[in-house]
């Protein structure tokens, strides 16, 4: 199948929220107004296109492998924005002062989010760091790749 096309500011899911937990986020308070209003803060809308991108992706390998996803709301092999935030919420990420060492941001998503997800929601097997352009080349002679640029 294509590789899903979801934004972050659908309103399917735009105002899903997305922030920390009280007294280990610093970003504890979410406000939505469709359309992009200024008083928009942690949700999707806001702080998710790395959420967006990783639910394209993982819904997309997911069903080339035929993998159900744990967050199926319409029996299909996608996972949606909304999912992948709520792992990434269930697993800490956007706890900025008590679990910071595993990447955890109020400011979007971190590549260590992003992978964790990838490798727990889809059928990603492998997730590989780098900060040289020269290792991108070996990775493309193995197959597809996944960017996380910031």
């Amino acid at each position: 199948g294509d590789v899903p096309s979801y934004e972050q500011c659908d309103a399917q899911w735009a105002c899903f929220p997305y922030a920390g937990h009280d007294g280990r986020s610093s970003c504890t308070e979410t406000q939505c107004v469709l359309k992009g209003a200024p008083s928009d803060e942690n949700n999707i809308c806001a702080s998710g296109c790395g959420i967006a991108s990783t639910a394209m992706v993982v819904s997309y390998f997911n069903s080339r492998h035929g993998n159900k996803s744990q967050f199926d709301d319409d029996n299909d092999d996608a996972i949606k924005p909304p999912g992948v935030a709520q792992w990434l919420l269930d697993h800490d990420y956007r706890d900025d002062l008590t679990n910071s060492s595993t990447g955890a941001t109020c400011d979007g998503v971190t590549h260590e989010a992003i992978r964790a997800a990838g490798l727990n929601l889809g059928n990603l097997t492998r997730s590989e760091e780098s900060q040289e352009l020269s290792d991108l080349k070996g990775w493309l002679a193995e197959g597809p790749v996944i960017l996380h640029v910031r």
